[in-house]
C-alpha cells in the first residue's frame, strides 16, 4: 500500500502539476479504473489513488475519523474466468505453448546446466520443485520476504539470491514467449499474454483521437506479469529490464500527445518502484524511431502482430 501511495503521488504531480491535464478534485468524468479481481490488485488500485487524489477538494465528507483527505474513487473488475487482461489462467492456448516451449532444446540444456542450483535449493528448502511454477513461487516467496525485510535462511547467500533470482527471471521470460535459450520470439503467446491489454490502451487512444473518448485518464492494476507480458508485446522487456522482472508498485505509462502540426505522437515512460522517478522507454519500443516520441499510426502498426482479433475464441483453440 505504502509504496502505491507513493506512485500514486507521483502520477499526480505529473498529470495535475507538471502536466495540467487532470483537475486536482475528482470528477468522475477523468478517469476510469480497472482492476484484476483479486485483493492485493484492488487494494494497490485503492492506494494509488489515494495518492492521486490526495488534494481533492470537497469529494468526500466533513466527518470527524473520515480518513484525512481522502476521496473515494469507483474501482471497476472483472470476473476472474472471463478476464483476459490481468488473468492468463484464463487461457488454455497460452498453457499449451507454455508446455511445448519447455520441450524444446535449448531449454531442456539450459535446465540441465542450472540443475546443480536447483538441486541446492531444493535440498536447503526441504521440498522438490515438480513443476516449473512451483520453483517461481519459491523465489516469489523469497523476493518477497527480502524485500519486506524478512530473515532469510543463512544457507540463501547473495550468491545464491541473485542466481536464483536470474533462473526464474529467464524461464519467465523464456515460457512466455521472448526470443531466447536459441528459440525466436513466439508470437502468438507474446499476443496472447500481452495483447489484449495492449489493444484496450491502443482503443482507448483511437477513440480519443476520434474525439470519441469517455475519460481523459484509464488506470488498470494488475500483477508483475501484467506489465512484464506488456514490455514484451512492446519489444522492450530486454532494453528497460534486462533479465529481472518488475519490482513492487512498478508502473507503466502511455500518453498520447497531440503535437503543434496537428499529429498524434505517443510517448512510454518507466518507474521501477516508489522510489524511482519515471523514465521515458519511447526508444525502446519496437519499430518506433529512437527518440522520445513514436508517431501513433507507427506505433498501431508496429503493435498489430500483437493485437488479438478474439481473445476467448483463440484461447480456446489449442491446436493453433
Amino acid at each position: 500500500m505504502q509504496e502505491h501511495y507513493i506512485q500514486g503521488v507521483k502520477l499526480r504531480q505529473r498529470y495535475m502539476i507538471d502536466y495540467p491535464f487532470l483537475n486536482r478534485t475528482y470528477k468522475a468524468s477523468d478517469l476510469y479504473v480497472l482492476s484484476d479481481d483479486m485483493n492485493r490488485c484492488l487494494v494497490s488500485a485503492a492506494a494509488n489513488l489515494a495518492g492521486f487524489y490526495a488534494q481533492s477538494v470537497n469529494t468526500y465528507p466533513n466527518l470527524p475519523g473520515w480518513p484525512s483527505n481522502w476521496s473515494p474513487v469507483p474501482i471497476h473488475t472483472v470476473d476472474l474466468s472471463t478476464d483476459h487482461l490481468f488473468n492468463y489462467g484464463t487461457c488454455p492456448r497460452s498453457i499449451v505453448l507454455e508446455g511445448e516451449r519447455i520441450l524444446k532444446q535449448g531449454f531442456l540444456q539450459y535446465f540441465i546446466q542450472e540443475m546443480p542450483l536447483l538441486m541446492n535449493i531444493s535440498q536447503n528448502a526441504g521440498f522438490n520443485f515438480l513443476q516449473i511454477n512451483d520453483y517461481i513461487h519459491f523465489i516469489d516467496c523469497m523476493i518477497t520476504e527480502r524485500f519486506n525485510n524478512y530473515t532469510l535462511p543463512s544457507w540463501i547467500t547473495d550468491s545464491i539470491y541473485n542466481q536464483g533470482v536470474k533462473l526464474a527471471s529467464t524461464v519467465l521470460d523464456y515460457i512466455y514467449g521472448s526470443a531466447l535459450l536459441g528459440e525466436d520470439e513466439d508470437t502468438e503467446q507474446l499476443m496472447l499474454r500481452g495483447g489484449p491489454l495492449l489493444k484496450e490502451i491502443i482503443t482507448n487512444m483511437q477513440n480519443a483521437n476520434h474525439g470519441q473518448r469517455s475519460h481523459l485518464y484509464y488506470a488498470y492494476s494488475g500483477h508483475d506479469t501484467t506489465l512484464a507480458a506488456l514490455l514484451r508485446v512492446l519489444g522492450a522487456k530486454e532494453n528497460v529490464l534486462g533479465d529481472t522482472q518488475p519490482a513492487f508498485a512498478s508502473t507503466i505509462v502511455f500518453e498520447l500527445w497531440k503535437m503543434s502540426d496537428g499529429s498524434n505522437q505517443v510517448q512510454i515512460a518507466y518507474s521501477d518502484d516508489a522510489d524511482t522517478p519515471f523514465r521515458d522507454i519511447t526508444q525502446f519500443i519496437s519499430g518506433c524511431p529512437l527518440n522520445n516520441i513514436c508517431p501513433f499510426e507507427t506505433f498501431l502498426n508496429r503493435s498489430q502482430p500483437y493485437l488479438p482479433t478474439d481473445i476467448s475464441q483463440q484461447c480456446l483453440n489449442l491446436n493453433g
